[in-house]
């Protein structure tokens, strides 16, 4: 390294041992008054109190809370039945619905579906026809 740096020059790399990766022994020391003392937990003697306990004991020594009452809450009557859902059914009409039960085979409810949808959208009635008719015919 000497033929590269010209002795008269003063070099900037510095040859102490923490240039080199060696810890210094003053990095590594601490000041004697850094280091604390952690005391573990100590059984108290049977007349000891510390501050939380003496804090929970004031708050607990108010009146007690009152318990939760529970109330047997019986089923609301909202006027639906079960019974009620197959009449809800026969209010769906559609198209795609009225083809995927002619696909699935159901020739009794597509037919329906479709006289329903010819009453309901006169205008493609005939168009309804048609389809009744066919499956009249593949049934």
């Amino acid at each position: 390294s000497s033929d590269l740096i010209p002795e008269n020059q003063p070099s900037s790399v510095s040859e102490t041992p923490e240039s080199f990766g060696q810890k210094s022994d003053t990095l590594s020391r601490k000041p004697a008054s850094s280091k604390k003392t952690i005391s573990k937990n100590k059984p108290a003697s049977p007349g000891y109190q510390s501050d939380f306990t003496k804090w929970l004991l004031e708050k607990s020594s108010g009146k007690p809370k009152p318990e939760a009452q529970i109330q047997d809450k019986k089923a609301e009557d909202h006027g639906f039945k079960i019974e009620d859902s197959n009449q809800l059914r026969d209010e769906i009409v559609s198209e795609p619905l009225a083809a995927l039960y002619a696909q699935q085979g159901l020739i009794k409810e597509a037919i329906e579906m479709y006289t329903k949808l010819s009453l309901k959208i006169p205008d493609k009635s005939t168009y309804f026809a048609e389809i009744i008719k066919k499956l009249k015919k593949s049934n």
